[in-house]
């Protein structure tokens, strides 16, 4: 009888104990999920606002160079890399319009 009552006793602290582990794993788990969601989602804001800080900038360079009258090769070939990863990292047509009037101006050499 008594080994009855530890066999049952041990039987009921192992299942015990693995559904325990289960539990904690999808926890761990579930947390790990939320966790990465929230770093894609904060990565995304990041690119977000980077292509949005390139696109005032390469409107703004634009806007000086036909201030001027003209561009340098330098300030073209800055902007151009700009206007490049701007686009590769999904920046719409906005800055086009601005990109292309720069192309356009008379250029200096530096």
């Amino acid at each position: 009888m008594a080994e009855a009552i530890i066999t049952s006793v041990v039987s009921s602290l192992i299942v015990s104990g693995i559904m325990g582990l289960i539990v904690w794993f999808k926890t761990k788990s579930k947390e790990s999920k939320e966790e990465k969601e929230k770093r894609i989602m904060e990565a995304e804001l990041r690119k977000e606002g980077l292509v949005c800080l390139m696109r005032d900038r390469i409107i703004s360079l634009c806007n000086e160079c036909e201030e001027k009258g003209f561009a340098s090769q330098q300030m073209i070939d800055n902007i151009d890399k700009m206007y490049q990863t701007y686009h590769k990292m999904g920046g719409n047509g906005v800055a086009t319009a601005s990109y292309e009037k720069l192309l356009k101006l008379p250029h200096k050499e530096d």
